[in-house]
């Protein structure tokens, strides 16, 4: 049997959600029916290292596809310069994006004799789209997000092309926004891998580096920091939780970096809160942790504020794959991962007292915290199994292919 040659396609280098998934899928695809190969960022970072040291797939790093913390930067470079230099470096990134998708991105594909390209970001959804154009090589969209603005007209436009054949919508929460035919999109939640995510053979680290005490009961966030990550409002509930509970020992951990200067001014904003509410001596900030398996395997808690329509965070999936109940906000993908009072408790976004009274719940009960995180590891089990999701991606590949 002849293998599917497959491109995948993404900006993605950083530990994020996005880049996460990606991997599991480049290690778990059928490699019997297809030839994954990687097309990413020539710069450091977790996602192409963890490929190359996994040996999942071929990768070929592409120096004129720049990870969105690079464009990010150059963005920023561009607007401290005159007008001229200004104009000369916003010309030059797109010139180069221009050639990549237009010149060199086609080229490869009919050099490599590509069957189907497969963009799991928004930038590369939008190049894709214009290389199945030019090419007639079948595309398929991975949607973990919700376009808007200008990227949303121009998806619109390429999704009702011939050479996009599927959108896999990673909730149906997603599948709702997303602008796509709906006979073109199909919803493959997140998965995860259950073996790796095992709460009893990952050694637990959190405590120990930050010296907290092993009767202090921890509630933890992960992920970058963004005002719509909701981290404002999971300190706020931190601070009611404390002030109901003073007996106990309390800490509110926010795992994740700062890469922006606008992450960077959130993450001051967070910590100059932290001290108005005066529970500083309560809360830890981890910043960039490159595998967060270990930390977050010593929360007592996961908590999931975002305030946005998050499509299906991961982090949700890692915790629940950890034994540890969920308590979140009713936004975008979550309630379709949470079984809410069963693995976890949801409350209406925003709604800090709410999670306050979860937080406080779970507190004085260690033993629905603990019944709530077994049964939030047999959901993983049951219904998120990352071998099962991408068995389900493998059969969309097929019948892609096949038409």
């Amino acid at each position: 049997m002849t293998q599917i040659k497959i491109l995948f396609i993404d900006q993605s280098i950083k530990d994020g959600g996005g880049g996460r998934s990606l991997f599991y899928i480049l290690k778990f695809i059928n490699k019997n029916a297809f030839e994954p190969i990687a097309y990413l960022p020539d710069e450091e970072g977790v996602l192409p290292e963890r490929i190359e040291k996994e040996g999942v797939c071929e990768l070929i790093r592409e120096p004129l596809l720049h990870s969105s913390n690079k464009v990010a930067r150059l963005k920023k470079k561009a607007a401290d310069e005159n007008i001229f230099e200004r104009i000369y470096s916003l010309v030059l990134n797109y010139a180069e994006l221009f050639y990549l998708t237009f010149f060199k991105l086609p080229s490869l594909v009919k050099k490599r004799s590509i069957d189907i390209l497969y963009a799991n970001n928004i930038t590369t959804r939008m190049m894709a789209g214009f290389v199945g154009l030019v090419t007639g090589c079948k595309v398929v969209w991975h949607s973990r997000d919700v376009p808007s603005g200008k990227d949303r007209v121009i998806q619109k436009f390429l999704a009702r092309r011939h050479p996009l054949k599927k959108v896999i919508c990673v909730s149906e929460n997603n599948r709702r926004f997303f602008p796509s035919p709906a006979e073109k999109s199909i919803v493959v939640h997140n998965g995860i891998d259950a073996e790796e995510f095992n709460s009893v053979t990952i050694t637990k680290k959190l405590r120990n580096e930050f010296h907290i005490p092993q009767n202090a009961v921890v509630f933890g966030v992960t992920g970058r920091i963004l005002p719509k990550k909701g981290y404002a409002s999971f300190l706020r509930a931190g601070k009611i939780a404390s002030e109901n509970c003073p007996e106990i020992p309390l800490r509110f951990v926010i795992a994740g970096g700062a890469f922006k200067e606008q992450q960077q001014q959130h993450f001051d904003e967070l910590k100059q809160l932290a001290k108005t509410l005066q529970i500083e001596d309560r809360v830890i900030f981890t910043g960039f942790i490159a595998d967060v398996k270990s930390y977050v395997n010593d929360f007592d808690a996961l908590v999931a504020p975002s305030e946005w329509e998050e499509p299906c965070p991961r982090t949700v999936l890692e915790g629940m794959a950890l034994n540890l109940p969920v308590l979140g906000f009713k936004m975008g993908g979550i309630p379709e991962l949470v079984a809410n009072g069963e693995t976890g408790l949801l409350y209406d976004c925003a709604d800090y007292k709410g999670l306050a009274d979860g937080m406080i719940t779970l507190i004085r009960d260690p033993q629905l915290r603990k019944t709530m995180g077994q049964k939030g590891r047999k959901r993983i089990e049951n219904f998120f199994d990352i071998v099962e999701k991408t068995k389900e991606i493998d059969r969309i590949l097929l019948e892609v292919d096949s038409h």
